[in-house]
């Protein structure tokens, strides 16, 4: 009777869920747990369309990748992800 109560009280005490996002401030310093959190975000926080463009791939190892990290991407700062695009010429 108590285990279930005591499972449902600590999801609703629990800090993770406090904090929906934390978009980046790439003018702030950089921390341990990566940027701090801007004040005022803007939709233009969650659009990344780096990604959408092919990289170059006229090197010597014929590959490119495209980061989307929290520098180039703030909408994923704090959420313990990161995406990137590789790009292989055949």
């Amino acid at each position: 009777m108590f285990i279930p109560i005591f499972f449902i009280l600590s999801f609703l005490f629990s800090s993770t869920n406090a904090a929906d996002f934390c978009v980046g401030d790439l003018n702030g310093p950089v921390g341990p747990a990566g940027y701090s959190c801007k004040k005022t975000v803007t939709v233009n926080d969650f659009v990344y369309s780096g990604l959408a463009a092919t990289g170059n791939t006229s090197n010597l190892i014929k590959a490119a990748v495209t980061p989307a990290f929290s520098a180039q991407f703030p909408g994923v700062n704090g959420l313990g992800i990161s995406i990137a695009r590789l790009d292989l010429a055949v």
